[in-house]
């Protein structure tokens, strides 16, 4: 068994990384993976919109949900897990704000909006492994067998077949 080879700094794709934060799944598409891209796309943004139903859009929040003394100013730090999902996501937080100071949004409270922004979170770090992947994921063509040595063909048993 052949040890894996060590990514080549030339085969780093860093564009494919990019497409795949901006959308998921979209950096394996560019790289020539189309139906791995497809999973990867369905699976991320359907955890994403499942937190996104289950706790609306509360649950993309950039400022801690309880101030308080020795909170002011401090970052969620689930959004920044939130955010690896895709840029799209600074939009939501501005859609949330808006919707905050028109008092049109009711907060999502307890275990719904808890389990709402873990599902987002984990889209986000999900998607995170996924753009490493992309961006150190070996070329798509196979290598081609290497030529036998001499020493494997003198080991090699001559049957009928391949004696000619």
């Amino acid at each position: 068994m052949n040890p894996r080879p060590k990514p080549n700094p030339s085969e780093w794709r860093p564009i494919a990384a990019v497409c795949g934060w901006l959308v998921p799944g979209l950096g394996h598409i560019v790289i020539g993976e189309k139906k791995r891209g497809l999973i990867i796309m369905a699976a991320i943004l359907g955890l994403f919109v499942a937190g996104l139903l289950i706790g609306g859009v509360e649950v993309i929040n950039s400022h801690v949900i309880q101030p308080g003394p020795g909170h002011d100013g401090k970052w969620n730090l689930w959004f920044f897990a939130q955010v690896m999902v895709s840029p799209a996501v600074f939009v939501l937080e501005v859609v949330r704000d808006l919707l905050v100071n028109e008092n049109k949004l009711t907060p999502a409270i307890g275990r719904i909006h808890e389990i709402g922004t873990l599902y987002c979170a984990m889209a986000g770090m999900l998607n995170l492994l996924v753009v490493i992947d992309v961006v150190y994921r070996g070329s798509t063509r196979k290598a081609e067998p290497a030529e036998p040595t001499e020493s494997a063909l003198q080991g090699r048993i001559v049957t009928r077949e391949n004696a000619s």
